[in-house]
């Protein structure tokens, strides 16, 4: 489903300033040959957290091999053959060693002189103590909580977050925390007096507190996506008349300004759509500077702590009519609201966590702990709907694989679908973290049943879904209502 979860780029007036650069090789062969993609240089890391390590596959062959470098020199094997697939789930060791100076090697096992790395190096922190690091620029990443985040890529931690253990951890249904698929999920926490930030830039000093990480890529504006995630506020209090918000996009000029009395150059930005809980629940408040600015009610108070919500979200961006919001919570469409909801051409930033303001109007504000997990962009309904049926759909429905069932490599199975009004061909494809992974037939009869044999090439996980489309009509499609898991 998601390819999240962990990364972001940390903007200067609400973040600290970075630029990422993506360091150009100088090892591989000649173009279009394998090439190192993510980590980006100059990123920090965190031992203990899981991340993507992610490569464009070119003429490597079927199979790869991952090394760890430490000053230019191998100081771990992260895998001696994994699949050529462009992608690898590394959960650092917490064994790993600080230090400035790693990077990723990546070499074709068929032929040694196919392989790549980045020119510059990325740092790696410690497990026990990484929230002590200044984010001076550079940003920290937070890994995935489980598989990935769709093509959100990863997050990362927001420059005025409080250098404290509790503000922000990756945790496990084992160890007693809420977790709504999988094994992981993301908890936030904000206690009176948690702020952060550097001088001239700091939450401390502006009666602010939070704990939030970003998402990068940025939208665009002009573009449809499709989110979702999954949201959990535990024994939530309300704080009116402070503002408590658990999520936001952003939407920043793209042309930094310099701020002479803090002196820092800094990104304008205005809040286009803002998750906000008062005394009657969770509000959605949206296009909150333009002139069709509307408020919604997503969550009653009632029934608003301790439980699973689950959310998605259909958003065309746009400065004209076109503008389209659409909200589902728990498969119920709540919000359809129309017109323009961004300006201009300028990105939009993703935000979400804990943030809290206007404090000093209710004194010592008692603290919150919210947990997020299933954090998803893709561009259609299709990549972010393991929790409802899409809308619109057609007859056409995948009954199997449909979420839970475990097939092993190199043995048969039946995909099995209702045909509906599909026409005599359908196409089946096979989706990977909501995203195309294989072709399983490009053509093939409406017949209901299809008899596949899983290839041994195939990468253990527990992210698949199977898609069925129409070859006459695209409209017509389905995908697995859940995840499956392919093993050896």
């Amino acid at each position: 489903m998601k390819r999240l979860f962990a990364s972001a780029v940390l903007l200067s007036a609400t973040l600290v300033a970075t630029t990422l650069f993506v360091g150009m090789s100088s090892t591989a062969l000649a173009a279009g040959t394998l090439t190192v993609d993510w980590p980006y240089s100059n990123q920090k890391l965190v031992a203990g957290m899981s991340y993507f390590i992610k490569w464009s596959k070119g003429n490597a062959g079927t199979h790869v091999k991952i090394e760890l470098l430490k000053a230019g020199k191998r100081t771990k094997w992260i895998t001696k053959k994994t699949a050529n697939d462009g992608e690898y789930n590394w959960k650092i060791p917490t064994s790993v060693k600080k230090n400035t100076k790693y990077k990723i090697k990546i070499t074709s096992t068929k032929n040694s002189s196919i392989y790549d790395q980045h020119d510059d190096n990325f740092t790696i922190l410690k497990a026990s103590n990484w929230w002590k690091a200044a984010f001076d620029g550079e940003g920290v990443w937070v890994g995935i909580e489980d598989d990935g985040a769709g093509t959100w890529n990863e997050f990362g931690i927001h420059g005025r977050n409080p250098n404290t253990s509790r503000q922000f951890k990756v945790v496990t249904a084992k160890t007693g925390h809420p977790v709504r698929r999988g094994k992981q999920s993301y908890r936030f926490e904000i206690q009176p007096g948690d702020c952060g930030g550097v001088p001239g830039d700091s939450d401390c000093t502006s009666d602010r507190e939070r704990s939030e990480i970003e998402a990068v890529p940025k939208d665009k504006a002009g573009k449809e996506y499709w989110y979702a995630w999954s949201v959990y506020f535990k024994n939530h209090v309300d704080i009116s008349p402070a503002s408590s918000q658990h999520g936001q996009w952003k939407q920043f000029n793209t042309k930094p300004w310099w701020n002479s009395e803090k002196k820092i150059w800094e990104t304008q930005s205005h809040d286009v759509v803002m998750f906000t809980v008062g005394s009657d629940g969770l509000i959605v408040d949206l296009s909150k500077d333009f002139t069709n600015q509307t408020t919604y009610l997503v969550i009653p108070s009632k029934e608003l702590s301790n439980r699973w919500h689950d959310f998605v979200l259909n958003i065309k961006w746009s400065a004209g009519a076109n503008g389209l919001i659409r909200i589902w919570r728990n498969g119920k469409l709540l919000v359809t609201h129309k017109g323009q909801n961004s300006s201009s051409k300028d990105p939009l930033s993703f935000r979400f966590g804990i943030y809290r303001g206007y404090l000093n109007r209710v004194g010592t504000a008692k603290g919150h702990i919210v947990y997020y997990d299933e954090l998803v962009r893709g561009s259609s309904c299709d990549d972010v709907s393991q929790f409802m049926t899409c809308p619109g759909g057609s007859s056409l429905k995948v009954t199997s694989p449909n979420g839970k069932e475990k097939w092993k490599t190199k043995k048969k199975y039946t995909i099995k679908w209702k045909k509906g009004k599909a026409g005599t061909y359908v196409k089946i494809q096979l989706l990977k973290k909501g995203k195309l992974y294989k072709t399983i037939a490009a053509k093939t009869k409406n017949d209901g049943k299809h008899a596949w044999r899983v290839p041994s090439t195939l990468v253990k996980s527990a992210a698949y879904k199977v898609k069925i489309t129409s070859t006459k009509n695209k409209k017509l499609t389905d995908s697995s209502n859940k995840h499956f898991t392919i093993t050896k």
